[in-house]
């Protein structure tokens, strides 16, 4: 008797000015251990060499659109998968071998609807920029999820990996900005299961570049959370009090740096998302 073949997995990424991180995200990719794959690269409209660098990869299939965001490149990827069970990877994350096989595993037996890695290890730890996001999130310089004994009953917010079926009959990911990732679970009505097995390397921001650039990104979910606020709570001339603050809580002058720049990365976000000025910020 013929046995079933393996469930096909979707492993789908928006990019946006990913040039310097995706390659080795999809080298990682390509040296998955299970059997039936594809790989969707969205590019979001970057303005560097990401475009050229997912080309030079045959494993990958590229989709293009213009910058309208993370949460609209996931989606148009949903959309074109050919895999039962989709996959949503980060540009800037490389994967264990046998990260897509411990993900889906719970999925196929049934026991779960969607997953979500419970190991995630910071790949720059040294650089003091990456330092600080993790200092701030109050998490070792080197873990960048907590997923403990405690937090792992509750399950996750961010679904890593998820029936096809299901993320298309919700709509996909809405498209509220740096939380976009989260807004699959109140849909659903339930997290995803951490799978402690499964494991990455991801970069945090380590430029002041990135570091600014995710402030702008953080902004439009700043914005759709709390509304005008925001643009009081971040106005540029309180940006230098916030880094004061930061600077003296952690005597530290790189977080003074490092908390300038975010703050006047969401004020500058959320000023011109507000204004109607941009409505796609960041990834």
């Amino acid at each position: 008797m013929q046995s079933k073949p393996p469930a096909r997995a979707s492993l789908l990424i928006a990019a946006y000015n990913e040039e310097r991180r995706i390659g080795d995200t999809l080298r990682s990719l390509e040296a998955q251990t299970w059997p039936d794959f594809e790989i969707l690269v969205v590019d979001d409209g970057s303005t560097d060499s990401t475009r050229s660098v997912a080309a030079g990869f045959k494993s990958v299939r590229l989709l293009e659109q213009a910058h309208l965001g993370k949460a609209q490149a996931m989606n148009l990827a949903g959309r074109e998968a050919g895999g039962e069970i989709l996959f949503f990877m980060d540009a800037d994350i490389e994967y264990a071998p046998d990260y897509v096989a411990s993900m889906i595993a719970p999925i196929l037996d049934g026991k779960e609807i969607g997953t979500a890695h419970g190991t995630e290890r910071v790949a720059n730890p040294g650089n003091p920029w990456a330092a600080c996001w993790q200092i701030r999130a109050g998490l070792p310089v080197d873990v960048r999820v907590d997923a403990s004994s405690r937090t792992h009953p509750e399950g996750s917010p961010v679904f890593r990996a998820i029936r096809r079926d299901l993320f298309l009959k919700v709509n996909g990911f809405d498209d509220t900005g740096f939380m976009d990732d989260q807004t699959l679970a109140p849909k659903i009505g339930r997290n995803a299961a951490f799978v402690a097995e499964a494991s990455c390397r991801h970069h945090n921001p380590d430029t002041l570049a990135e570091v600014y650039a995710t402030g702008r990104w953080n902004a439009k979910s700043l914005v759709h959370r709390h509304g005008s606020s925001v643009l009081v709570r971040y106005f540029p001339l309180f940006a230098p009090f916030r880094a004061l603050e930061a600077g003296w809580q952690h005597r530290s002058a790189t977080m003074f740096v490092y908390v300038l720049v975010l703050s006047l990365g969401v004020a500058a976000g959320a000023w011109r998302f507000r204004l109607g000025l941009e409505r796609h910020l960041g990834k």
